[in-house]
């Protein structure tokens, strides 16, 4: 059996602003609450911060890890609220 109380998780949020051009920083809606987060590990050359706005991501301690696609995203954020219910 796995223990998820030592698991690492990183939940999917979407991008609802870019506060930081420079510092490459965004607030992340993660299921109702809002969060400052590094997105430096997901813009390139072709993705560059602007065009970030609307991008589901996963966040894992402050930081977008990749993109996700919304229903992705969406599958993600059930699994872990079956989870959550399995453990209360």
């Amino acid at each position: 059996m796995i223990n998820l109380r030592k698991m690492c998780l990183g939940i999917p949020g979407q991008i609802i602003e870019i506060t930081d051009i420079v510092n490459k920083l965004a607030t992340v809606n993660i299921s109702g609450v809002k969060r400052e987060v590094n997105i430096a590990c997901i813009v390139d050359e072709e993705h560059p911060v602007e065009s970030c706005v609307g991008d589901w991501v996963l966040v894992h301690v402050g930081f977008a890890m990749n993109r996700l696609d919304e229903e992705e995203a969406a599958e993600t954020l059930k699994l872990l609220q079956e989870v959550a219910a399995v453990m209360n």
